[in-house]
């Protein structure tokens, strides 16, 4: 009987570290669709990368969704779209509620929303949008209260309005450049 006990909380307090396990202490880089893909089966119970996140190469990749990283709720680093092309969609980031480091977004040309990061509240850095094509607004960050630096977007030709951000408390600063 006593071996039954120790065996039970063994595995209670086993199942509850998975469910919110850190992981990634160095960060990940996901330069093609098929690393995003496998993420959950290469990094079972990861829900936390201590790291860095870098989506994209900074040259032609296949990425065209996250969808696979819908278990993340935070990241300890920055979170940086690197001229990922094909991105069509953030949804797969929809439980993400903090990054610890900045958020970039760059060059995404297919990136027409910010929808499936309405739960992120807090950025620890700064928020930097540069060159994305059809963005048109801001929506999706609706739950974005504070960044911890400034607030940047540059080069958007097809904003139309800020939408989106209406909740944010507070910044280390604004920068607008290059919209019409």
């Amino acid at each position: 009987m006593r071996n039954l006990f120790a065996l039970l909380v063994i595995i209670f307090f086993s199942n509850n570290v998975l469910v919110s396990q850190s992981c990634l202490p160095d960060g990940i880089m996901f330069y093609n669709q098929e690393m995003i893909d496998n993420f959950k089966a290469n990094y079972p119970g990861c829900t936390e990368i201590g790291g860095d996140v870098s989506i994209g190469n900074g040259y032609d990749t296949d990425i065209t969704n996250v969808d696979s990283l819908d278990v993340l709720e935070s990241i300890g680093g920055y979170l940086y779209f690197n001229r990922a092309q094909d991105l069509s969609s953030l949804s797969g980031l929809s439980a993400l509620t903090s990054v610890g480091g900045f958020v970039q977004v760059e060059v995404c040309g297919s990136l027409s929303s910010l929808n499936g990061l309405e739960s992120l509240e807090t950025i620890g850095g700064d928020l930097i949008f540069w060159e994305n094509q059809s963005l048109v607004n801001m929506s999706g960050l609706d739950a974005l209260s504070t960044v911890g630096g400034k607030l940047e977007i540059s080069y958007h030709y097809a904003l139309t309005s800020l939408t989106g951000l209406e909740s944010l408390d507070s910044t280390g600063g604004l920068n607008l450049d290059g919209l019409t």
